[in-house]
């Protein structure tokens, strides 16, 4: 097997050194053609522990910057798309560039705003509201019929019902003592949707 560098057989160590032992249990070794060594022989393989552990320190070093980036956007840019599928009844503006955000998309507040009048004003519970959209041809995002589960996800998570998201909440990932380990939560405000200020807990 012949890879151009040997950081592109594994950014951390234990999936580089893996793949290599795969290959080498079947008879296939690695050569790398930016050093011009292989794993048949004590010095090749001196190289590939290097090589290993020069992308592994790599890796960590970019996944540090790209970590502390988001957290100054989270804390510094208004309505911060941080990245991932915006929150339903918002889009992404300036989309592709640092400065991304999100803003109130109109048409899916408007279905948002349906279906609190179905739940709230004409008492329907989330399964009958969910037969109501879809006998009245309203579809989801992603242009299917919706499901209540599917409805109910979208208009009842915290972005929606108080115009906030939190960057590294309750799954962020933490250390032994629960302390986030590239940066404090942020509380990210949303513009609110117009017209739920009624329905607004």
């Amino acid at each position: 097997m012949v890879v151009p560098d040997g950081r592109v057989i594994g950014r951390k160590g234990r999936a580089f050194w893996r793949w290599v032992w795969a290959l080498e249990d079947i008879g296939v070794y690695v050569a790398v053609v930016a050093d011009d060594y292989d794993n048949t022989t004590t010095e090749g393989r001196k190289k590939m522990r290097r090589d290993a552990e020069y992308a592994e320190t790599e890796w960590e070093t970019i996944r540090d910057r790209t970590q502390g980036g988001l957290q100054e956007k989270a804390e510094l840019t208004p309505a911060a798309h941080i990245g991932g599928r915006p929150p339903y009844g918002y889009r992404i503006a300036n989309k592709g560039t640092p400065g991304s955000y999100l803003v109130v998309d109109e048409d899916e507040a408007k279905v948002i705003k349906r279906v609190y009048d179905l739940v709230v004003s004409e008492g329907l519970n989330l399964r009958k509201a969910t037969i109501r959209l879809n006998s009245d041809g309203i579809k989801s995002r992603t242009g299917k019929s919706w499901t209540r589960d599917n409805l109910r996800d979208r208009v009842m998570p915290t972005p929606v019902l108080d115009a906030v998201l939190v960057f590294r909440g309750k799954h962020a990932k933490t250390d032994e003592d629960g302390t986030p380990l590239w940066g404090d939560s942020i509380r990210i405000e949303l513009a609110l949707f117009p017209n739920l200020s009624s329905y607004r807990r």
